[in-house]
């Protein structure tokens, strides 16, 4: 009898542990931040309290820096450092380009799957400076014809694909009437067939375009010029 009531006892201090650690975990939110009653600052992380020791602020700095947002848990902080990071500047907006696919159409019914591989951001290109303060976007991509017949990917003067940055502009390419030499020197430069040239069913042909572009953009993507 003695022994089955010591190891009741044993069980009910165990119970009793597991109930005071349960509401300890309960009462202190995994995550918050703490300050004990002598001024010491915690970080609570699955029961356990890690002491925040912060640098002593000798030089002044604090009042040389703007506020941010207050924190009062670990999630409250990591949002306030997302908050008060600078927006990036792309120094190659044409970057994000590459990687890029899009099923684009000159005009509807003609269609093609257009995969860019390489893309490059100059003031000059092929000895032609782009007009006033724009910038030379070219374009490298695999065109795939996905109709049944050869067709070039463009009408009129205008190509199947065009560019569009984060702000909702379009830029749209010329392979006619000015630029036409321009176009095919870029390309006969890169050792590629014109883009103007027509492009076989189901086979993917490698071309390259310039684009003028404001040249203000942080990010292009590849868009199609027409309805598909």
């Amino acid at each position: 009898m003695a022994r089955r009531v010591a190891l009741l006892m044993s069980t009910l201090a165990v119970l009793a542990v597991a109930a005071t650690w349960s509401l300890a975990q309960q009462s202190v939110p995994d995550g918050s931040f703490l300050r004990a009653a002598d001024g010491t600052i915690y970080a609570v992380s699955s029961g356990a309290k890690i002491r925040l020791v912060p640098a002593a602020d000798t030089g002044n700095l604090l009042s040389t820096l703007r506020d941010g947002p207050s924190a009062a848990t670990v999630d409250e902080l990591n949002a306030a450092i997302a908050a008060v990071m600078p927006t990036p500047v792309i120094l190659n907006p044409v970057q994000p380009l590459i990687g890029q696919s899009a099923r684009v159409c000159a005009e509807p019914g003609i269609a093609f799957q257009a995969d860019v591989v390489d893309a490059e951001w100059q003031k000059n290109v092929v000895g032609r400076d782009a007009t006033g303060t724009a910038m030379w976007a070219v374009v490298f991509v695999n065109l795939t014809n996905l109709t049944n017949a050869d067709v070039a990917p463009y009408r009129g003067g205008t190509p199947a694909i065009q560019l569009v940055d984060e702000r909702g502009r379009s830029f749209a390419g010329d392979i006619g009437f000015a630029l036409f030499d321009f176009q095919n020197q870029l390309a006969q430069a890169n050792g590629l067939t014109t883009f103007s040239a027509p492009v076989r069913p189901g086979i993917a042909e490698q071309r390259v375009i310039g684009f003028e572009v404001a040249p203000d953009v942080q990010r292009l993507t590849l868009a199609s010029q027409g309805t598909c």
